[in-house]
């Protein structure tokens, strides 16, 4: 199995991200091997969660872990409750894959060439997307600026209760 690893720089905090076609199948064995507890968190979006999460979770907590998984849905909620397609997920979805080896899904692929595609421009596709103008005209351009700053965060957002929390805080 080739694992990718991708290391999330958090200072005492930090930790490694392992990435690889058919992780899930002796992801188990492979946690094993690693200087960590027996409790820990499935991060995911809703499609992924219905297609691996409920299997993911029994194999894990078949293994003594205690498994909570954490939706995290792509795109962003219109007022009318409607989901709509949000540039910045489908580019950062790229930008993790564009990193990967391995055998890739049609979308997986596509969405590694569209941030190819626009790597150069990234900060200008996004400033001007629908979500990027509307950042900049309700005075968040700073925390624009922040989040087009590739790999120096520190935190995952997580929607809980119709508001954002940082998920490192988070006790699983």
């Amino acid at each position: 199995m080739d694992i990718k690893k991708v290391r999330v720089e958090l200072g005492q905090r930090s930790y490694d991200i392992c990435i690889g076609h058919g992780i899930l199948h002796g992801l188990a064995g492979h946690i094993k091997m690693l200087p960590a507890g027996r409790k820990g968190a499935i991060i995911t979006n809703p499609g992924l969660n219905k297609l691996y999460g409920e299997s993911l979770s029994r194999n894990l907590s078949a293994e003594g872990y205690r498994i909570t998984t954490i939706e995290i849905p792509a795109g962003e909620r219109w007022q009318n409750g409607s989901i709509r397609f949000a540039i910045e997920d489908y580019l950062g979805a790229g930008a993790l894959i564009s990193v990967l080896n391995g055998e890739l899904s049609a979308e997986s692929f596509a969405a590694k060439k569209y941030f190819e595609a626009f790597e150069s421009e990234l900060k200008d596709v996004i400033i001007n997307s629908y979500s990027g103008k509307e950042l900049i005209e309700k005075g968040f351009s700073e925390d624009l600026e922040i989040a087009l700053d590739m790999f120096s965060g520190n935190s995952i957002p997580v929607l809980k209760e119709k508001c954002f929390v940082n998920s490192v805080n988070i006790t699983i």
